[in-house]
């Protein structure tokens, strides 16, 4: 019995540990888009990362969403900042979970001029751990329709 309850609290302290891991890649990632600089992305995102922005595009690996990302982050999302709301954590295993954050954006202008203010979207990311570290796979972008 006293072995099940020691068993029980370290496996829920690993759990937390990971938890707290998970929401610090996804902070870092929304910290690098809000300053605008994907210097970082490198470090906490597979090689074959795939990245799908909320008009439906779609990039694979990791050096051409960084040149997208940045590029829209340089032109459409310049001065747009992003400040999350509810984050939600699914684990699938012990080496993958889907990460569902709900967030706000503030004002921005897209390429056919059409101002967004307020926008709410839900980002929906696949996160693996590879190697000990948690790392982005997939990010999805998709804007709520009110």
């Amino acid at each position: 019995m006293i072995l099940a309850g020691i068993i029980s609290i370290n496996a829920s302290a690993q759990s937390d540990t990971e938890l707290q891991s998970i929401r610090k890649l996804i902070g870092s990632f929304i910290n690098d888009l809000n300053r605008g600089d994907f210097s970082n992305l490198s470090g906490y995102c597979t090689k074959d990362w795939i990245h799908i922005n909320a008009n439906g595009g779609i990039n694979s690996g990791r050096d051409e969403v960084i040149r997208e990302i940045f590029q829209a982050y340089k032109t459409t999302l310049k001065d747009a900042k992003i400040a999350i709301d509810k984050m939600t954590i699914r684990m699938l295993s012990p080496d993958a979970a889907i990460v569902t954050v709900v967030h706000k954006i503030d004002s921005y202008t897209d390429e056919r001029a059409v101002k967004y203010t307020n926008q709410q979207q839900v980002k929906t990311f696949v996160v693996v751990k590879q190697a000990g570290k948690w790392l982005l796979a997939v990010d999805q972008s998709t804007v709520i329709v009110p």
